[in-house]
């Protein structure tokens, strides 16, 4: 359900500094809520970092994303999408980034901003499911987030 998801994981911006033109803004992920890899089921299933600086009329100014997931291969190497797939073919897994439970992950995002200009950055996290059936639709859920302002 989605308030699982809510109390699954937190999202923290622990780091924000400018340095000349540059920021640098670190997110910390922590699976606090569940006794299991987070996203769990399926590997189709993901959790999506959103990270967005807004300048003063709240447009996007950088944005950029970071995917928690397991992703598999059948025995030819080939990268699987469909539950089917993944269920019926699965031969390895290619690359695993799940949050661990009690696990906390740091993200850093780098991006170039002037000098006289606000911003604000804005971390969320989303669980995504797209599975696909014959009526596809794609299930998210926003699991946690955190904004600062940088002036």
């Amino acid at each position: 359900s989605a308030e699982q998801l809510q109390k699954a994981v937190r999202v923290s911006i622990t780091d924000l500094k400018q340095s000349g033109d540059e920021v640098r803004a670190t997110v910390a992920i922590t699976n606090s809520g569940s006794g299991h890899c987070v996203p769990t089921g399926l590997p189709s299933r993901k959790l999506v970092l959103s990270f967005t600086a807004l300048n003063p009329e709240k447009k996007a100014a950088f944005r950029d994303r970071v995917v928690f997931q397991k992703v598999m291969a059948d025995a030819s190497g080939k990268t699987l999408t469909s539950d089917a797939a993944i269920m019926l073919r699965s031969a390895r897994v290619l690359s695993d980034n799940r949050l661990r439970p009690g696990e906390t992950r740091y993200v850093t995002f780098r991006f170039t901003k002037p000098r006289w200009t606000r911003i604000t950055v804005k971390a969320q996290m989303f669980y995504v499911y797209e599975p696909r059936v014959p009526k596809p639709e794609q299930i998210s859920v926003e699991m946690a987030g955190d904004e600062k302002d940088l002036q």
